[in-house]
């Protein structure tokens, strides 16, 4: 198969915008489309290579295998290993069990199927573990264990039908797909069965299942059209674009640019071939490596930059992913690939089976180990142990916190009595009604949240679609007419919102309720369980001082002046937490008062709850 630059200028079409959503960056909310580009990319490639060794009579598949471990063990392994003595100075022990669990998983290739029984990969949760984007080589590892001898089998018994039966897997894998996301989006996003599809459709325009573009302008047209169709994608879709819109309009828009450059020249593929394009292409798998383990330990527990602020932080990963992928690219992927290129197949799967399994091996001394507990002092143990404490499972069986649309049951949730409150917001104001819940069971607290969501009106330019069905359904369709007597507004405030708040409090005031806002927790710059622990670990009260931001106090003092001016009832959790010129850390004497940055524990929000009260 001849090589064709504009794949690999491709590939960095692909990656960017998957490193710059993981790191946070807006105008890239879509980038996790990228993994579908990649399976696109790796099913044409794969079968191209395959089938031209068929025909060529030297195909084995031990050699196959050999060609696949020496392209992606090497870089994984060093990342594998960089990782896991990164986590040993940063991760606490309970984070450490659960990452020498996926250690595991990733060196065996089933990591997609060992995230796929934990958090979503868009949870708050995901943002913890190092190794959550090895899923996608796990899905690739199984395809190609699975793809070759397909290939093999349909060449020897039915040629002829082999696009044909390939076509008809790629639909079932796709309709599958679809309909498992409706009632199980996590498998239906990481099982290798329901992404079949992506790279079998990359292998049918490796085969030429789709024929050959004639004309220049045909050609650039298609591929113009995938071309933007993936960029639309990466910066228009979001963490709620249904499953089927967020994986067909990239999957075809990649496989329109190749197609139409497998046919003739295109001005699509003459742009991808740039140098500086085709270069990122080249380390991509590299830059998708390392990018994420970087963000996860800046992001978590500020290992490379201790209190750089959020936007600093995010240009810093970014740029130190590009600069360790070149050397992993340089030093790593070439020198394998091109030195062991020649050696027979099976000291290579030995040196790969090796590696695996000592893997396995340092993944079990981690679990044995207690997750290296001994590197904390019981008391930092325990409070770290709430790192996971986040109560998510309670507020999703509630059925008001609408992750999706879909999952919303106002039915169910919303069945106002006299005298009902409302607690309306993002994920702050749902564990803020937890707490209310518990402290308060002889009232009607009812609950309308969701991930993100803003409680405001006419707010559609800013909101996410849930937020905005989500909003529009309650000041539109459910206040209206309702026993409530009060709203409580709740949410993480940024400055922008603070100044959209007048008309919100403008219509609650027209509908007749009453309206209660509440201010921001004092946040922090890394998990506060994490702070403690460090603090009781290093003898270092003054890290937690260190760690808390500024932003917080501000937020709420602004928020405070402006429902002074408006004659709004208005609760600082600032000032309940900060009370006598020190601020609270535990709930209870031994549980913290957040699980992260900014969320309440359980504990938490019922400690906040009896101080703050209910009219």
């Amino acid at each position: 198969m001849r090589y064709r630059p504009d794949i690999d200028g491709l590939r960095s079409i692909a990656v960017v915008p998957v490193v710059l959503y993981h790191a946070h960056f807006y105008f890239m909310r879509g980038g996790y489309v990228g993994v579908d580009v990649f399976f696109v990319i790796s099913g044409y490639l794969i079968t191209g290579m395959i089938a031209a060794d068929i025909e060529a009579g030297r195909f084995s598949i031990a050699g196959f295998y050999k060609r696949r471990v020496l392209r992606i063990f090497p870089a994984l392994f060093a990342m594998l290993l960089a990782t896991a003595v990164g986590a040993c100075f940063v991760l606490t022990p309970p984070e450490m069990k659960d990452f020498a669990w996926s250690l595991a998983a990733a060196a065996t290739s089933v990591s997609n199927i060992f995230f796929a029984g934990q958090s979503g990969y868009f949870d708050a949760p995901a943002l913890s573990k190092p190794l959550l984007h090895t899923w996608s080589l796990g899905v690739e590892e199984q395809f190609y264990l699975v793809f070759p001898l397909f290939l093999v089998t349909a060449q020897r018994l039915a040629p002829h039908r082999m696009k044909a039966a390939l076509a008809l897997l790629s639909t079932l894998s796709l309709a599958a797909g679809a309909w498992v996301s409706l009632s199980h989006p996590i498998q239906a996003f990481y099982w290798m069965p329901f992404r079949f599809w992506e790279l079998s459709l990359g292998a049918l325009g490796a085969l030429g299942a789709f024929g050959k573009i004639e004309g220049a302008a045909p050609r650039n047209f298609l591929s113009a059209a995938g071309l933007v169709a993936i960029l639309v994608a990466a910066s228009r879709f979001d963490d709620n674009t249904p499953w089927l819109f967020a994986t067909t309009l990239p999957v075809f828009g990649a496989l329109a640019v190749m197609v139409a450059g497998a046919s003739g020249a295109t001005f699509v593929g003459r742009l991808l071939s740039l140098r500086p394009i085709v270069f990122v292409g080249l380390i991509s798998y590299s830059f998708y490596l390392w990018h994420w383990p970087l963000i996860v330990f800046q992001h978590e527990t500020g290992a490379l930059l201790l209190n750089a602020p959020h936007k600093l932080g995010r240009y810093i990963v970014v740029a130190l992913s590009f600069g360790v992928a070149v050397l992993s690219w340089r030093f790593i992927e070439t020198p394998f690939r091109r030195g062991l290129a020649l050696k027979p197949p099976r000291p290579v799967l030995q040196g790969a089976a090796a590696a695996m399994a000592a893997s396995v091996a340092a993944a079990w001394g981690l679990l044995a180990s207690d997750g290296l507990a001994r590197r904390y002092p019981p008391e930092a143990a325990a409070v770290a142990a709430f790192l996971n404490d986040s109560g998510n499972d309670r507020i999703r069986r509630h059925g008001c916190f609408a992750e999706s649309w879909r999952q919303f049951e106002p039915e169910a949730c919303l069945a106002a009595k006299p005298g009902a409150i409302l607690v309306l917001g993002d994920s702050h104001a749902a564990r803020l009604w937890m707490g209310l819940s518990d402290v308060y069971p002889d009232r009607t607290l009812l609950l309308a949240a969701g991930p993100g969501c803003k409680p405001l009106v006419n707010d559609a330019a800013f909101a996410s679609p849930v937020c905005r069905s989500l909003m529009g359904f309650v000041f539109d369709d459910y206040l209206p007419g309702r026993p409530v007597v009060r709203v409580i507004l709740q949410a993480r405030w940024s400055a922008a919102e603070i100044s959209r708040l007048p008309a919100t409090l403008a219509r609650l005031k027209d509908l007749g309720i009453a309206t209660t806002v509440v201010g921001p927790v004092v946040e922090y710059d890394v998990a506060l369980p994490r702070l403690i622990a460090e603090s009781i670990r290093l003898d270092d009260p003054k890290r937690i001082e260190d760690g808390r931001t500024a932003a917080s106090f501000a937020r709420d003092r602004a928020m405070a002046a402006k429902m002074a001016e408006l004659g709004v009832d208005y609760v600082s959790l600032v000032d309940l937490i900060c009370a006598d010129g020190a601020c609270a850390l535990y709930a209870d004497g031994v549980t913290p008062l957040l699980f992260d940055r900014d969320h309440l524990t359980e504990a938490g929000a019922r400690f906040l709850a009896r101080k703050m009260g209910l009219p």
